[in-house]
């Protein structure tokens, strides 16, 4: 035994002299020694050295062998006559490497038992007492990292708190900086900011402690970047958030290994993800996702790296970048090792999976499957709802009634695990009145659009603030009363519409089409009070609303100002409804390219533009259809009883199907529109028109019946908004140098091209030369332009434009041009005179449908010559004389295409 104790002695000398100097050469010695004492019979002290002396070698060298005999010997200290808390403390550390390494739960179960029994038998002042709390704090927060049981976190704060009270002061910043760890967590977990000062407090008392190159400090890092995120989210405070993203990025530079290497990418990535949500910087962004690259491919990594891609298409429309984002979160789901990392990357796969299908329907079956395969990992609430609203869209592509009614009962199922009192109880209400609408869609039956309903009705009292159920609710009451005639329910659903549009929480173009169709509603049962009150709601909430949501909401906001004006003229407020259409019009149209001809139009300012001829503004509405003369100083309202909304539309479906409707046509506009209007105009009057909704295509210009027609009693304009003709001719007025002129033909065209040269002396591009970037060059120098080209209408004027020979030059890039001393532009074909008056041409001659192209040639060459005889200020009546001469030389349908439009 004598000899057992000396050899022991000569071990714990040689350890003494390691943990001195830090030589792992003194360390290997010892353990050697160690063992020889072992084996002489040595003491429980002897044992108890040895097993943390392997231990402190397996956390340097990562040897498994040395952490499995550690384990050995100190399973034969539990199995003596009793363990001491230095004793327990390594045991403790044993079984946490060994749960790192082996992922079984029962080793740290049996570390947390132990801990937990040895901390309720001892106190604060015995040795090791910290460091077993200390211990007893992270196992319980490991576990909790796999089990995602909140007690386990707020045990691991409560031992956490006690080491960080008890600890020495060599270890207390270690101890501090683990407790802000657990407190961030719970954070993360809750959402609950309250532990945040504290958190913040313990990293910062930390750092005070720990010296400048201290390995600790990159942990300390590391949770101030973590930290300030939350501060920032509590804040807004950006700067707060710009050092946090200075201090995770000196965590990321200190890392010592891959696990630490990892989770601090992983939170610069989400500070750099935070950033980019308040500033829509997309180089964050694409830092963020370069980030959470080099990440390990772990499950948690992956799946923060396949949000950052899914924010990329959400944010910027990157479609390549969902799909990259649908192919890691597969991989990110067959790495997941826990069930929460697995439920967490499955629902971030399900999201985009449906994201990509609302893109490319053929891909709704990936998301179908993606749900499914979540349902079967976790059957919560939210993955029943993605798989019914995969299944839902699965039915919206493919016409799959089962889909529907699969979709149906998960919906149901999802009311269920959401009572009244859930938060997103309304939400499970709203989605099963979404699916019974569109089982009404489908039937038509009664009972269906009652269940619809039910279930909107319940959910818009539930959640009071969610305008858009009270919205959807509305809307079906319109449904509703529209089936019974009921003039009661169509007066109660208008208001439910009001109500609506009145709502600051429903999206702007939402709220504008709440008010319009309460207004319309209200004056279906001639309530045109109330319909008044919707219009001006609506008007005034259309000005409101932003460009990009103009242009995307131009088809369902068309009708909208008519409908207005209708409700104005019909409270005999005509200076407003001659406000509202020029307002609304410009809006639409001239807002696209400018914002500042969106003002609202003094009613003076519009008379005085009819000083060189009156200005008819056509209003077509289903409630009532009306012109409105301007002339200076005045307006006059002629009431148009003949003219139809529905004839209007089907004149203008089926105008030019042949000779027969094309002539019908135009004797339909001379009975319901020209005529009337023209009572009142003298011969020879300069008439500038200005038709709205289905007429705007139609040749009003050219309407007559059996000898009568507007060619013989006035020469005709058109103008797309009142200002607008303000505008071209204020453009007209200004001085010009030369009246240079440019002649584009991509295709053929040469004797147009010869006799316009002849003519004007003009420049030509042709063939190949008529390019984008050379046509563009090109206005820039001749204010005269004459475009031999096909034309392509757009639903939005700016987006028209004529085709060249590499491509096509839009209405909206000859606006960026800011043409300083554009005159006219003439236009073979296309319809594009409204688009290209907006875009900076004071007069345009255009065709309002194609024509045969000598017809079209012969014409526009007659054209330009009178209007060198007529001059170059009268371009109206130089087309009104060729119109004139030709008309008996070919058929209307040529001569009545060519309109002049603006100055």
């Amino acid at each position: 035994m004598a000899d057992a104790v000396a050899v022991h002695n000569q071990g714990g000398a040689l350890i003494e002299q390691y943990q001195r100097t830090g030589d792992l050469r003194l360390l290997d010695e010892g353990v050697a020694v160690l063992r020889d004492a072992l084996r002489l019979g040595g003491l429980t002290e002897t044992i108890s050295t040895l097993a943390s002396s392997l231990l402190h070698r397996y956390e340097t060298a990562h040897e498994p062998a040395d952490l499995d005999e550690a384990m050995e010997l100190l399973t034969r200290l539990v199995d003596g006559p009793g363990v001491n808390l230095t004793q327990a403390t390594e045991i403790v550390r044993v079984q946490r490497h060994r749960y790192e390494r082996d992922g079984d739960l029962n080793v740290l179960n049996e570390a947390i038992a132990l801990a937990q029994g040895v901390v309720q038998q001892t106190g604060p002042g015995q040795r090791d007492y910290d460091l077993m709390q200390h211990l007893l704090g992270l196992a319980l927060a490991e576990r909790y990292d796999r089990t995602r049981h909140l007690t386990d976190l707020e045990g691991a704060i409560a031992a956490h708190r006690i080491a960080a009270d008890n600890a020495r002061d060599e270890l207390r910043p270690n101890m501090m900086l683990n407790l802000a760890a657990t407190l961030r967590a719970r954070i993360a977990a809750t959402g609950d900011l309250s532990m945040l000062e504290e958190a913040e407090a313990m990293v910062g008392g930390a750092l005070a402690a720990l010296p400048a190159g201290h390995p600790e400090r990159g942990n300390a890092d590391w949770l101030v970047g973590a930290l300030a995120q939350f501060r920032a989210q509590l804040s807004r405070d950006t700067d707060v958030l710009t050092d946090g993203i200075g201090a995770l990025r000196r965590s990321v530079e200190s890392a010592n290994n891959p696990a630490s290497l990892g989770t601090r990418l992983d939170s610069l990535a989400a500070a750099l993800l935070q950033r980019f949500e308040l500033s829509g910087d997309p180089v964050v962004l694409d830092e963020a996702i370069e980030v959470l690259r080099r990440t390990p491919p772990n499950a948690e990594h992956l799946t923060s790296l396949g949000h950052a891609l899914r924010m990329r298409y959400l944010h910027l429309g990157d479609v390549d970048a969902l799909r990259e984002a649908v192919r890691v979160l597969r991989e990110a789901v067959a790495a997941a090792v826990s069930p929460h990392a697995h439920t967490t990357a499955a629902t971030s796969l399900t999201r985009a999976a449906t994201e990509l299908a609302e893109r490319f329907p053929e891909l709704v079956s990936d998301a179908v499957n993606a749900a499914r395969d979540l349902v079967a990992a976790t059957d919560s609430a939210d993955a029943l709802e993605m798989l019914a609203v995969a299944l839902r869209m699965r039915f919206d592509t493919t016409d799959a009634r089962e889909a529907l009614i699969e979709a149906g009962e998960l919906f149901e199922q999802v009311l269920r695990k959401r009572p009244a009192g859930d938060p997103l109880h309304p939400r499970a209400l709203a989605n099963l009145g979404a699916f019974w609408q569109q089982v009404y869609d489908l039937t038509g039956t009664p009972e269906t659009l009652n269940e619809a309903l039910i279930y909107y009705g319940r959910a818009a009292r539930a959640d009071p603030q969610q305008a858009s159920y009270q919205h959807c609710f509305a809307r079906l009451m319109l449904r509703q009363a529209e089936q019974t005639g009921d003039s009661s329910r169509l007066r109660a659903a208008a208001r439910a519409l009001a109500e609506a549009a009145a709502s600051e929480a429903l999206d702007p173009v939402t709220r504008v089409l709440a008010a319009h169709t309460a207004s319309v509603t209200s004056a279906r049962i001639n309530d045109w009070e109330q319909a008044l009150r919707g219009a001006e709601r609506a008007m005034a909430l259309l000005l409101r609303l932003a460009r990009p949501d103009v242009e995307n909401g131009l088809a369902e906001l068309s009708g909208l100002v008519s409908d207005a004006v209708a409700c104005a003229v019909q409270a005999g407020q005509l200076a407003l409804a001659t406000q509202w259409l020029e307002y609304g019009r410009d809006l639409l149209l001239g807002r696209v390219f400018d914002d500042d001809r969106a003002a609202f139009p003094p009613l003076g300012e519009l008379q005085q533009c009819a000083v060189d001829g009156p200005i008819v503004l056509v209003n077509v509405s289903p409630l009532r259809c009306d012109a409105l003369t301007l002339w200076p100083g005045r307006v006059e309202l002629l009431p148009l009883p003949r003219l139809r909304h529905d004839e209007a539309v089907a004149h203008a479906e089926q105008f030019g199907a042949d000779d027969h409707s094309f002539t019908e046509t135009l004797e339909w506009l001379w009975d319901t529109v020209a005529e009337p209007v023209l009572e009142g105009v003298p011969e020879h009057t300069h008439v500038w028109w200005s038709p709205t909704g289905p007429l705007a295509g139609l040749p009003l210009h050219a309407a007559g019946r059996g000898g009568q027609s507007v060619v013989d009693r006035v020469v005709s304009s058109y103008t797309p908004t009142v200002r607008a003709l303000a505008w071209a001719r204020a453009r007209a007025a200004a001085p010009v140098g030369a009246p240079s002129m440019i002649v584009v033909a991509p295709s053929d065209a040469r004797h147009e091209v010869a006799v316009l040269a002849e003519l004007w002396e003009a420049a030509a591009l042709t063939g190949p030369l008529a390019t984008r970037d050379n046509v563009l060059a090109a206005l820039l120098h001749h204010p005269y332009a004459h475009f031999a080209c096909a034309g392509e209408p757009s639903g939005n004027p700016a987006r028209s434009g004529i085709r060249l020979h590499d491509g096509t030059v839009t209405a909206l890039d000859i606006a960026r041009l800011q043409l300083p001393a554009s005159r006219l532009a003439v236009l073979s074909g296309g319809h594009l005179g409204g688009a290209f008056a907006l875009a900076g041409y004071p007069s345009v001659i255009d065709t309002l449908w194609p024509v045969d192209e000598r017809a079209a040639a012969e014409v526009t060459v007659a054209f330009h010559s009178a209007l060198l005889d007529h001059g170059l200020s009268l371009p109206a009546r130089a087309l009104h004389a060729v119109v004139r001469e030709l008309r008996d030389r070919y058929p209307a349908r040529v001569w009545a295409a060519f309109t002049h439009t603006g100055a």
